[in-house]
């Protein structure tokens, strides 16, 4: 049931938490360091173990947001192109769930320096089920493709985009081997270039394109109050903080709603931010639907100053029902 539905008639930059960093154990034994004596602790990220194969295990690089956090490791052994290929696993707990990263051949990853954190239960699960109310609404049935058989998919306003495996399972699952469909094409873009500021964006491209080869992930820095953005079936634009500069997030919504020739759909966090959005549609003479996200219809809310990820979900249809 839709929670506002009108007459017929994509810069919030989501923070990608810090990777662990990786005790391993390897031959010849490499080991990297924590140098954290002037390090704040609530930043610190857990050391877990991780064992590989006989190869080279790469230095695991920290975020470049935390300076305080320093590695050092022994001397590289030198892999000749005979060397079997590098394999193995490592763990990492957030809010106390244990996720393990595999690497090698067949894995989600090549080797650790690939590594990026896995989106958090919190941020996963709403997405989820934001993901899953779009494929049972059937707004996804009819999504049009470009001239070469891709179906164009963008993150505007994207961070981080801490999301992106619980995104491309999701596309995978839905979309890859129906009929026409050649390539999913992704296209996340930022103000910042968060490949920069910790977000890992050429690790998850690659990530991507691993764990499907009709996939294509690029990340770029644009700015959409300035630039047009490029045309997508379907565009998911996630918390723009429309309330905060709204002459500017008008023009960045009116962007990414005029280039949109499927289904657009923004999610925010705020009541205010959705009337924002709303107020938006009903001008430019749009058709759309505002959801409540179905996940906090079943879940209590979190409680003090912590947002309600995304609450409610504007979807625009722009080729019909």
């Amino acid at each position: 049931m839709a929670y506002y539905s009108p007459a017929a008639s994509w810069p919030a930059a989501h923070v990608q938490m810090r990777p662990a960093v990786y005790a391993v154990s390897a031959s010849p034994p490499l080991m990297p360091t924590v140098n954290a004596a002037s390090a704040n602790p609530a930043l610190m990220p857990a050391v877990h173990a991780m064992s590989a194969g006989p190869a080279l295990i790469p230095a695991f690089r920290a975020a470049p947001t935390n300076p305080a956090l320093t590695l050092a490791m022994q001397a590289p052994t030198v892999v000749s192109r005979s060397t079997p290929a590098l394999t193995g696993k490592a763990s990492m707990v957030i809010d106390g769930e244990t996720h393990e990263l595999c690497f090698g051949p067949g894995q989600d990853f090549e080797c650790p320096d690939d590594f990026f954190t896995p989106c958090r239960t919190a941020w996963r699960q709403p997405y989820q089920a934001m993901l899953d109310l779009l494929d049972s609404c059937g707004c996804l049935d009819r999504l049009p493709l470009d001239a070469a058989g891709s179906l164009r998919v963008s993150l505007p306003f994207c961070g981080s985009a801490q999301e992106l495996p619980v995104l491309t399972d999701f596309l995978i699952h839905r979309f890859v081997g129906r009929p026409g469909i050649g390539r999913i094409s992704l296209l996340g873009s930022d103000i910042d270039d968060w490949d920069q500021r910790g977000g890992y964006w050429r690790q998850k491209e690659r990530y991507a394109t691993r764990k499907c080869p009709q996939m294509l992930v690029r990340f770029y820095q644009l700015d959409l109050a300035r630039v047009q953005h490029p045309e997508s079936a379907l565009t998911l634009g996630i918390h723009p903080e429309c309330t905060m500069s709204p002459e500017m997030w008008r023009t960045i919504l009116s962007n990414i709603i005029a280039t949109t020739t499927g289904v657009c759909l923004i999610a925010t966090f705020k009541e205010e931010e959705m009337q924002v959005v709303r107020t938006l549609c009903q001008e430019l003479r749009q058709d759309f639907e505002v959801h409540r996200n179905p996940h906090w219809q079943t879940r209590p809310e979190p409680g003090g100053c912590a947002p309600v990820y995304l609450n409610y979900l504007i979807v625009i249809f722009k080729s019909g029902r």
